[in-house]
């Protein structure tokens, strides 16, 4: 279910940034993004599930980890893991190879992906992909984040830094590919 929702989700959110209807048959954007994304999903899913068994644990949702006196809270780690890789393979198939894997990723670019998915949590699943946008960038500004022609960790400059109508439309697919996940995830 979660693939096939989020199948139509993205070949329709792709469609809408093109100003074009979706067509009803398969496009580049579904063998270049979605098809990966899916298997990426899946392989999340497999390992979790695989981890639970290994562990002896009953299997839990993926949506949630369990704490102390049966709490429950969201797990925005797993989340966080699979919507950096999707935003990792779209950065790919537009010939953009910069973004590490999770596992090699430094912490300020987990974290933020983190911040992301509680956001969208946070609202109730409401967020925007414009909203989502402007509240990545008021936590860059916070840590001292500047626009900048190039992305630079150590002097903390981003060609994103501007307003989600400024962006050119790959940045802006970014943002509707990880509201998807989340929702995808935790609707």
């Amino acid at each position: 279910m979660i693939q096939a929702d989020l199948l139509t989700i993205s070949n329709q959110m792709w469609w809408q940034l093109q100003g074009q209807r979706y067509p009803n048959h398969e496009t580049d954007f579904f063998n270049q993004i979605t098809k990966p994304l899916f298997e990426m999903i899946q392989s999340h899913q497999n390992q979790t599930a695989t981890a639970e068994k290994e562990a002896n644990m009953q299997p839990t949702t993926e949506t949630t980890k369990t704490y102390g006196l049966g709490q429950t809270a969201p797990d925005y780690d797993s989340t966080a893991k699979v919507a950096h890789e999707v935003n990792r393979a779209f950065c790919e198939s537009i010939g953009d190879t910069s973004q590490p894997a999770w596992e090699d990723a430094p912490e300020w670019q987990k974290s933020s992906a983190r911040n992301g998915v509680k956001a969208h949590i946070d609202s109730g699943l409401t967020l925007t992909p414009e909203q989502s946008h402007e509240s990545w960038m008021e936590e860059k500004r916070l840590d001292g984040w500047i626009f900048g022609e190039v992305k630079d960790p150590e002097h903390k400059t981003h060609p994103c830094m501007v307003p989600y109508n400024q962006l050119p439309i790959q940045q802006r697919t970014k943002d509707y590919l990880f509201r998807a996940v989340v929702h995808s995830i935790h609707g």
